[in-house]
């Protein structure tokens, strides 16, 4: 069983806590008193709307021209794809708010369940894995929303805020799902309500299901607090992996391979530290600056 108050992985979960942009700054406390769980899950949900600059192809669906306005902001939606393809860094497309990690619960922090706060979450995101760049980096009305993996970058419409809750964003998330992994097979719905109906539900962090014409696809993957799962997921298994690695670090045999695959002479005395680059969870050897991506974001 890992040591969790080791001073290796305690340092590791300092650095997290310090991270996170807090509005007030005094709200880091309430970070460092957190489970090692709930503080990852957290730095997920703030750090995961950074997207990651790396080289992607840009795929579409037949339905990108007939959601939204995307044929009346062709050629900027031309120019952002070619920034994307690049991997160029896609902080000035963002929202400002990108800059709150972490707003304390209205409450002051008294225990019981936290309601919803939206002021440190992308809703798009959370809910339907969907980023929302401005057309331009001075900043426009439209948005355009991508779903970003490793390698690609999926072009779902151009729309703008009010797609949040108008049912727009929802009715083409939905429509993108049907065929893929997202649709529930054989599953009807009979009580089916309207897009905007579905959205005031996932605002009070209900998931959902959508129904597109004879199917159903999955809709919102939230939890409770209105949070992502697959970043739940996530922070369970970067914790899986610490209580396993972490152990072994102090082992004079440890790590030995990584540096022969990198072409390095093994120090005398590594020192080894735990990291998060964007979300994966990385060692990192800082004599000799090397860094292992121990778990691999989905993006």
């Amino acid at each position: 069983m890992t040591d969790f108050e080791s001073p290796r992985v305690r340092a590791f979960y300092d650095r997290v806590a310090n991270a996170i942009p807090c509005v007030p700054k005094k709200a880091h406390a309430e970070l460092h008193a957190m489970t090692p769980w709930e503080l990852l899950s957290r730095y997920l949900n703030w750090a995961d709307r950074l997207v990651a600059p790396r080289p992607r192809r840009v795929v579409t669906w037949d339905g990108f021209t007939r959601h939204g306005a995307t044929s009346l902001h062709w050629n900027a939606v031309c120019a952002l794809a070619m920034e994307i393809e690049a991997g160029n860094d896609l902080r000035p497309y963002l929202s400002d708010k990108v800059r709150i990690g972490y707003v304390p619960a209205k409450d002051g922090g008294k225990k019981g369940r936290r309601g919803v706060e939206w002021a440190d979450k992308d809703y798009a995101l959370n809910a339907y894995e969907m980023h929302h760049l401005h057309l331009s980096r001075a900043g426009t009305e439209e948005l355009l929303y991508v779903s970003f993996f490793r390698n690609e970058a999926f072009f779902l419409m151009v729309g703008d805020h009010k797609s949040f809750d108008d049912g727009s964003l929802a009715k083409a998330v939905g429509e993108a799902r049907v065929g893929t992994l997202y649709e529930l097979k054989g599953v009807g719905l009979q009580n089916q309500r309207t897009m905007a109906e579905y959205n005031q539900l996932q605002r009070r962090g209900i998931a959902t299901f959508f129904p597109v014409g004879s199917q159903t696809v999955m809709g919102a993957t939230l939890t409770g607090a209105g949070t992502s799962s697959l970043h739940t997921k996530h922070a369970q298994n970067m914790l899986k992996a610490i209580r396993k690695l972490d152990p072994q670090i102090d082992d004079p045999r440890f790590g030995h391979e990584w540096f022969e695959q990198s072409g390095k002479t093994y120090p005398a005395s590594p020192a080894f530290e735990w990291a998060l680059s964007h979300c994966d969870l990385c060692l990192i050897e800082s004599t000799a600056f090397l860094k292992w991506t121990v778990v691999e974001w989905r993006r």
